[in-house]
């Protein structure tokens, strides 16, 4: 009996490895294909059968910059990509804090209609939105991409702060005011430094929502001077054919930053998760 139980924990632990592997080879498989794509010539890639180890060749990447004009594109993605994570994290820290602390009327009912503006497709936004840019002027620029990104996403980041801001006591607010401190001056020199990894995970959340966004960009923007690494990466198809190398190696640099930064920040983003934003 002790022999068939230590057989199925034995065999029990295989399925797992397996399945385990099974599942990394199918989210790390498509990654190693673009990457291997990036390095081959163009008749390697339309070679059968398929090369699965490319030796490393850099022409698609010198291609790339010379096909297009790369660095606008991922120098506006930089830009609007850091501003919005601002905007986003230090207006959603201000009004987290005041929906975990301040005394508001129907709050709760605020904070669900906070997160249910996440439901909304965000296709449905942007012929309003376009309206408004198009009546201000703001088409074809890079702030039209930073006002809709933080009009759609900082209700978000307000969801995920006042999570983090129910997980710290009340009390420290009071003793610091206690010792003279104001609401603000507790909020930023007591309460602010206890959600660092709240701060943190959140700003790696809106940092990758900027990145990788393509509707808005498609439709606010028309000219390399305002539009963004994702729109820049679909400049290198036309109609007579697609350039798979230069455009292969245009998305191993567009997703290469956020995987460093993820990885760099990880056990930032895994403390803050699990440190009280899904409370409250």
């Amino acid at each position: 009996m002790t022999l068939d139980l230590r057989t199925r924990r034995r065999l029990s632990s295989i399925v797992r490895h397996a399945a385990g592997v099974a599942v990394a080879v199918v989210i790390v498989f498509p990654i190693y294909w673009l990457v291997g794509m990036s390095f081959k010539t163009e008749l390697q890639t339309y070679e059968m059968p398929p090369i699965f180890f490319p030796i490393p060749n850099l022409d698609n990447y010198r291609s790339a910059f010379e096909l297009r004009p790369l660095g606008a594109y991922i120098l506006n993605s930089v830009v609007i990509t850091t501003s919005v994570t601002l905007l986003w994290v230090t207006l959603g820290s201000l009004a987290g804090y005041g929906f975990s602390r301040l005394r508001i009327k129907g709050k709760r009912w605020i904070i669900f209609g906070m997160l249910a503006t996440r439901m909304i497709p965000p296709i449905t936004l942007v012929f309003p939105l376009f309206l408004v840019m198009r009546e201000a002027g703001l088409l074809d620029t890079k702030l039209a991409l930073i006002l809709a990104y933080t009009t759609f996403n900082v209700p978000f980041a307000t969801f995920l702060m006042h999570g983090f801001f129910e997980a710290v006591p009340k009390e420290l607010d009071e003793a610091a005011m206690i010792d003279g401190c104001t609401r603000v001056r507790a909020f930023f020199l007591v309460v602010l430094p206890a959600v660092r990894p709240g701060l943190v995970a959140t700003a790696i959340m809106c940092t990758l929502l900027a990145w990788k966004d393509f509707l808005w960009a498609l439709n606010f923007t028309y000219t390399p001077a305002s539009q963004t690494i994702p729109i820049g990466i679909t400049t290198y198809q036309s109609s007579i054919g697609v350039n798979w190398g230069p455009m292969s190696a245009v998305a191993v640099l567009s997703f290469l930053p956020l995987m460093l930064f993820a990885l760099f920040l990880q056990k930032y983003m895994i403390k803050g998760l699990m440190s009280g934003a899904v409370k409250g």
